[in-house]
C-alpha cells in the first residue's frame, strides 16, 4: 500500500524549520481531512507539530526524532505526511477507517546540533566525529509524561486523542548488520503474523538483520532473528542500579511507548531500528551473535582515536565492508513496517477483535 504509492528517492533530509513550513503550506489545501497542530515550542524556541491525517475512528501515532541522531524517521515522516495529502484518492480507504497522528520530528533541538554531519552524509566520519545524542535525564524517548517541554506539549496532544490503537516510533542505528523490528511484550503472540510478514520483507529484499539476543538487557528480549521486545523504563533503571549508578537510574521516566500504552485502548507499538551504514554478516554467526558487529564495537574507539588526531581511518572502514544504506532504500523500509502495523490491524477489524 504505502511502499507502492509512494516514491522514495524523493527523499531527503531537510531541517525542521523548512519541513514545518512546507508542510503547513500543503495542509491549506485539504481543509478538514488534514490539520497541522501547533503542539509548543522545543526548549530553544523551535516548533514542533502534529500532524493529524484521516476521518476514521480508529487512532495510529506515528512518531520519529526522539533520537536526533537517527534522522531517516522524521525523513519517513516527512515524505509520508506530503504523499498523503498529494495522493489522497489512493488512500481513500485508509483514512476512511483510520486517523493518523504523525510528530515528524520530536527533537528539533537535537537535530540542529547533527545537522552538520547529516549535511555530510553519506560521508560515515563526519558521524563518528559529530553525532550528538541526549544523556538519561535529557534523552527524550525516556522523558514522559513531563520531563522535557517537549515531551509534555506531545503528551498532551496524545491525552486529548487517545485512545490508539498502535504507536509506530521510527529509531535507527548509525550501524549494524541490518534490521531490528522492536515490539511491546504484551503483543508478541498477537503479531506472530506481523512478524513473519516482516521477516519475508527483509530477506526478499537481500538486506539481512540485526539479530543481537542481549539477554533481556534494558528490556531487550530477542523474540526471534530481527526482532526483540521495545526497551522498558523499569528494566532500564534496574541495568544502572545493578552497576551502581543511581543518578543514571533515576533519570528514566516513562518511554513514549509505555506512555502511549498508559492511555489506555490496548495498543500494540512497534519501534523501527534500521542502520544509516551496513555491516556485512558472516556465515558463521550463530542465532543472536553479530559477531561481526561487535567485533566493529571493539574496534570504534580505535577509529574514532585516529580521526579526532586528524588522521585517516579509511583502511579500518575497509576492514570491516562497511557501506551507507541509500536513504531511498532506507525510507521505504520504514514505510513498510508503516504498512505492516496497518495491515495487522486490518486484520483485527476483520476478526472483531479491536477494541
Amino acid at each position: 500500500m504505502l511502499h507502492q504509492w509512494i516514491d522514495t528517492t524523493s527523499a531527503t533530509f531537510v531541517s525542521q524549520q523548512q519541513s514545518v513550513r512546507y508542510i503547513t503550506e500543503l495542509t491549506e489545501s485539504l481543509p478538514g481531512m488534514v490539520r497541522v497542530d501547533q503542539l509548543g515550542e522545543s526548549e530553544e524556541g523551535r516548533p514542533i507539530i502534529g500532524v493529524r491525517i484521516g476521518l476514521g475512528k480508529r487512532h495510529i501515532s506515528l512518531m520519529a526524532g526522539a533520537h536526533a541522531d537517527e534522522p531517516v524517521g522524521p525523513a519517513t515522516l516527512r515524505l509520508l505526511i506530503e504523499q498523503l495529502i498529494k495522493n489522497t484518492r489512493a488512500f481513500e480507504a485508509l483514512f476512511d477507517k483510520y486517523t493518523l497522528f504523525i510528530i515528524p520530528h520530536i527533537n528539533p533541538d537535537g537535530e540542529a546540533r547533527n545537522q552538520s554531519w547529516i549535511d555530510q552524509w553519506p560521508d560515515p566520519f563526519p558521524v563518528i566525529l559529530n553525532r550528538d545524542r541526549e544523556l538519561p535525564g535529557r534523552d527524550i524517548e525516556f522523558g514522559y509524561p513531563k520531563m522535557r517541554v517537549e515531551n509534555q506539549a506531545v503528551s498532551e496532544w496524545w491525552q486529548l486523542n487517545a485512545p490508539f490503537e498502535m504507536h509506530i516510533n521510527l529509531h535507527g542505528m548509525s550501524i549494524s548488520e541490518g534490521a531490528l523490528l522492536l515490539i511491546s511484550r504484551d503483543s508478541i503472540e498477537s503479531t506472530r503474523t506481523l512478524q513473519q510478514e516482516f521477516q519475508q520483507y527483509i530477506q526478499l529484499s537481500r538486506f539481512g538483520f540485526h539479530d543481537h539476543d542481549r539477554q533481556g538487557e534494558k528490556g531487550f528480549t530477542r523474540i526471534a532473528k530481527g526482532l526483540a521486545t521495545t526497551p522498558e523504563s523499569d528494566k532500564m533503571r534496574e541495568h544502572f542500579n545493578l552497576q551502581g549508578d543511581t543518578t543514571t537510574a533515576s533519570a528514566f521516566h516513562l518511554n513514549s511507548m509505555e506512555f502511549i500504552a498508559s492511555l489506555g485502548g490496548s495498543p500494540v507499538s512497534l519501534v523501527t531500528e534500521f542502520p544509516l551504514f551496513k555491516l556485512p554478516s558472516t556465515a558463521e554467526e550463530s542465532p543472536g551473535n553479530p559477531e561481526h558487529y561487535l567485533r566493529f564495537r571493539e574496534r570504534l574507539p580505535e577509529i574514532q582515536n585516529l580521526l579526532q588526531q586528524g588522521k585517516t581511518a579509511d583502511h579500518l572502514w575497509r576492514e570491516f565492508h562497511i557501506e551507507p544504506v541509500p536513504l531511498s532504500q532506507a525510507v521505504r523500509m520504514q514505510l513498510k513496517v508503516i504498512e505492516l502495523g496497518i495491515h495487522h490491524l486490518n486484520r483485527l477489524s476483520d476478526t472483531g477483535n479491536h477494541s
